[in-house]
Order: C-alpha cells, then structure tokens, then sequence
C-alpha cells in the first residue's frame, strides 16, 4: 500500500508542477534583455520564435528611463511573444545608422535576420504595451 500511496503523491506532484508550469508561462511576460545579453546568445535569439524589438535609449534622457523602468519591472508591459533589446544610444552608432534611427526612445522592430521591420518613437510609458502588442 505505500507503494500506491507513493505513485499516487508522485503523479499528484507531477499533475501540480505541469498545472504551475502552464500557469507560469501563460502569466509571463516577454523577455528585457540588454544588448550584451542578446548578442552572447546571438544564434539562439535571431532564432526563436517571437519577436525582436531594439529599443534605443540614453541614460541622460529622462523619458527612456521611465520607459527602461517599466519594461524591467512592469512584466505585464511586453508580450511573451517578444523580446526587448536595451541598446545604449550613445555607444551603438553603427545601428543607430544601420536603422536610421535619429533620436533615443525609438524602437525598431527586426526580423530574424536583422532587418528593420517597423519603428516608432514614444515617451510615454503607458503605450507601451499597445506598441509592443501591435
């Protein structure tokens, strides 16, 4: 009989870490990673499944740490499809031109092979759950 009991509280245990397991990756948020992180895993990233979005930023500007504040904490704000990539906008002139990108807080989107896909720039932190959903 405590063999039963065993089997029984196993697969009890397993049904409950499948069930927080599901839970967990339908509740998770899409990934913030800097571009140091996205480039050490380079191949894996420009080859999972969801979205790539480069988010240009400057530690001077105060509306892209507001932005950078809620994409790190806010884990409702990006999409489990899609992975932000904090890209410094001082020190990556070379994508800066590669994207066109003129000023800090610009987004660009690229596929998976890196190229541009869509852009925009926005300040408010409130829109960025609709512009990263869209």
């Amino acid at each position: 009989m405590k063999k039963d009991s065993m089997e029984k509280d196993g697969m009890k245990k397993d049904s409950m870490e499948k069930d927080s397991m599901n839970k967990d990756s339908m509740n998770k948020g899409g990934e913030f990673v800097t571009y140091e992180q996205y480039m050490e895993h380079s191949d894996a990233a420009m080859h999972h499944d969801g979205r790539t979005v480069l988010f240009f930023d400057a530690s001077w500007c105060p509306d892209c740490q507001k932005l950078k504040n809620a994409l790190s904490s806010e884990h409702d704000v990006i999409p489990a499809d899609v992975t932000v990539v904090d890209v410094d906008y001082d020190s990556h002139n070379d994508l800066r031109k590669q994207y066109g990108v003129t000023m800090q807080h610009t987004f660009v989107e690229v596929d998976a092979q890196g190229n541009k896909v869509s852009s925009w720039s926005i300040t408010d932190p409130s829109a960025l759950n609709e512009k990263l959903a869209g």
